[in-house]
């Protein structure tokens, strides 16, 4: 049997998005990562010098895994366009951006709970 013709007559986002869609898009995800760079930085500098100086390591080490994991699925899911691969990119750096905020602030808290024992 032959595929059905509403399969192949589906149109990919790729073709159905226009330039300006693209540009919107990668603008909010460059919003997005600010916003979230702007409270991940609240967190760390609103902790004492002893405390960022002993998860400076692990920080670094989020950092580039922050950088590589991203990369990578940007690629993975967006071979070809450099605008869509670069939107897709910092929304996920944006998304482990969020996450790593919530872990540092508990981690801090949990670090200044013991430090008051």
């Amino acid at each position: 049997e032959s595929q059905p013709v509403a399969e192949v007559a589906t149109p990919t986002p790729a073709t159905t998005t226009t330039p300006e869609m693209l540009e919107l898009a990668r603008y909010k995800a460059k919003e997005a990562i600010d916003e979230a760079n702007k409270q991940i930085n609240v967190v760390w500098q609103g902790t004492s010098k002893e405390i960022r100086k002993s998860l400076l390591p692990e920080q670094r080490e989020w950092l580039k895994k922050r950088e590589n994991d991203c990369d990578a699925k940007a690629k993975l899911e967006e071979a070809n366009n450099p605008i869509i691969q670069e939107t897709i990119k910092l929304n996920c750096m944006a998304e482990m951006t969020i996450k790593r905020t919530d872990e540092l602030d508990k981690e801090i808290g949990a670090l200044l709970e013991d430090a008051d024992l």
